[in-house]
């Protein structure tokens, strides 16, 4: 079958991230807030929060370095402050919240700020509504939505300015991606019909054709080269750089919508661009290389149904991260590498973190490193699973007498359901054929 021709599953290392402590009522020292990741840098940088929950205490934001440091993000008169995003020159994106004591609307801000710098500057404030980070890039890029501009619709640019996306002639706008280089994507109400809008790095937006004349049509992705691609009339579609003419990349009949781009299709890499998005109407996802030339990458977990697929991250064309839902609407995290299918990520984990059935694998972010950030456990505390090189059982990147023994101590078959660090083909049995690749790659 199919799944013969599959590469061995990845296996991956849960490693805790350490986080600030956080005491949320100070008259009670165990009150100690929850930590969460919410972003994850190319460099291995972690933003988080430890968040009380409530008023009482609020949040704190705070970075962890490759190194195990953490240092404390300033959140000045902010009562909740949460890190969405790592910026430029060492500053994060802040989403924080003014409350009043008693009652009434909080204030939400959008603020750049730098561990241990100085207070975070606010950039755009409103109480009219929340407003929400949509995409961030290391760059200094980002886009939003919510009231701080007329439009509803902003972008922080490299130079931590806020400015208004707009769209000549259009309502209800909405952004859904920034490029490193600040070409933003999104769509907008024009002419009675929502149309995908693509804005170039110097705020000019371009409406941009559908497939058919008249359908609606949505940009959900932009590409390095400021590719868009999105949807159009409920099909997969890629508007090139510099052209506004629209491209189908699945066939006609079944919903399919483009919403990530990895790679430059003009640069010269090795592993060239990928497309990401789902078809069958949100319940498989595929990859595609071009108009047409697409792979259904599954799901191949045929246990359960799966739907409303969401690709939470594409940081390389052979490396992709994502989300589903169950039948009971259970958020599940998959993971996809070049050679493989999609697979369920906590089946590939070889030291599975302990989670309650109210508090699943939370996905957060990968980079392109191929390192993931999730929350889990019973309190959804940040976790960087990274990927175990062959030979590698215990992830000090060094095939040796160590693993040597893991694999003499895990000889035999492999528990069902169980992804073993000593199992490096995945036949859930630990035999020759593991031994012979451990000596193969012995360093």
């Amino acid at each position: 079958g199919a799944a013969t021709c599959l590469a061995a599953p990845p296996r991956y290392l849960a490693v805790p991230v350490p986080g600030r402590s956080h005491v949320c009522n100070p008259s009670n020292p165990q009150s100690i807030a929850p930590v969460h990741g919410t972003a994850l840098a190319q460099d291995g940088r972690v933003a988080g929060v430890a968040d009380c929950g409530s008023t009482t205490g609020g949040s704190r934001p705070f970075v962890t370095y490759p190194d195990g440091s953490v240092l404390d993000v300033p959140h000045g008169s902010f009562d909740f402050a949460e890190p969405m995003g790592f910026l430029s020159d060492g500053r994060v994106l802040l989403v924080g919240d003014n409350c009043p004591p008693v009652q009434g609307p909080c204030t939400t801000s959008i603020a750049t700020a730098a561990p241990y710098w100085a207070q975070p500057t606010v950039i755009g404030s409103s109480g009219l509504a929340a407003s929400f980070v949509v995409d961030t890039q290391d760059t200094g890029w980002a886009v939003g939505w919510g009231p701080i501009v007329a439009s509803d619709a902003w972008r922080v640019r490299a130079d931590g300015t806020l400015e208004e996306l707009a769209v000549p002639k259009g309502s209800g706008i909405m952004t859904t991606a920034v490029s490193s280089t600040g070409v933003a994507s999104g769509h907008a109400w024009v002419g009675g019909a929502q149309r995908a809008v693509r804005w170039s790095a110097d705020g000019t937006a371009t409406v941009l054709a559908p497939l058919v004349a008249g359908e609606a049509s949505s940009a959900e992705g932009i590409g390095s080269d400021g590719s868009a691609v999105g949807q159009s009339g409920g099909r997969a579609t890629w508007w090139m750089a510099n052209t506004t003419s629209a491209t189908p990349l699945l066939p006609a009949g079944g919903a399919s919508v483009a919403l990530r781009m990895a790679g430059n299709p003009a640069a010269a890499n090795p592993l060239g661009f990928a497309i990401f998005g789902t078809f069958a109407s949100g319940s498989r996802v595929f990859r595609a290389n071009g108009p047409l030339a697409w792979t259904d990458l599954g799901p191949i977990d045929a246990s359960a149904q799966f739907n409303g697929f969401a690709i939470v991250a594409a940081p390389r064309p052979d490396f992709m991260v994502a989300t589903a839902r169950t039948p009971l609407y259970q958020q599940v995290p998959f993971v996809w590498h070049l050679g493989d299918a999609l697979r369920r990520l906590d089946s590939v984990i070889v030291n599975p973190i302990p989670t309650l059935p109210s508090a699943p694998l939370q996905l957060v972010d990968a980079n392109a490193s191929g390192t993931i950030l999730v929350n889990a456990g019973p309190t959804l505390a940040p976790h960087l699973l990274h990927r175990l090189a062959p030979g590698d059982t215990d992830g000090d990147g060094l095939v040796n007498a160590a693993d040597l023994a893991a694999v003499l101590a895990a000889w035999g078959a492999v528990p069902a359901g169980q992804r073993a660090a000593a199992d490096f083909d995945g036949d859930q049995t630990v035999g020759p054929a593991d031994l012979a690749a451990l000596l193969a790659a012995w360093s």
